[in-house]
């Protein structure tokens, strides 16, 4: 999967909260880019957009297993 794809795999978003080590990896190797692209659009300079992007994903770890997708147009980038 890319940074482009539409979607996210609900397998890798359960084994990512499940914290599963090589789905962090992947998980962080997809949103990785787009998080800190959106910090660098956003005006942040360099070093505060690998800031953000870290407290962004450690956010994540720990609100990840609280994400679910009960209607049709629900999707993880839409999740707030």
């Amino acid at each position: 999967m890319t940074p482009t794809s539409p979607s996210t795999s609900v397998s890798l978003l359960m084994r990512t909260a499940a914290q599963e080590p090589a789905a962090w990896e992947q998980f962080t190797e997809i949103y990785g880019p787009l998080v800190y692209g959106w910090c660098r659009r956003a005006g942040l300079q360099p070093v505060d957009a690998a800031d953000v992007s870290q407290e962004t994903f450690a956010t994540v770890a720990v609100k990840l297993s609280d994400f679910r997708r009960e209607h049709s147009g629900d999707s993880f980038r839409g999740w707030q």
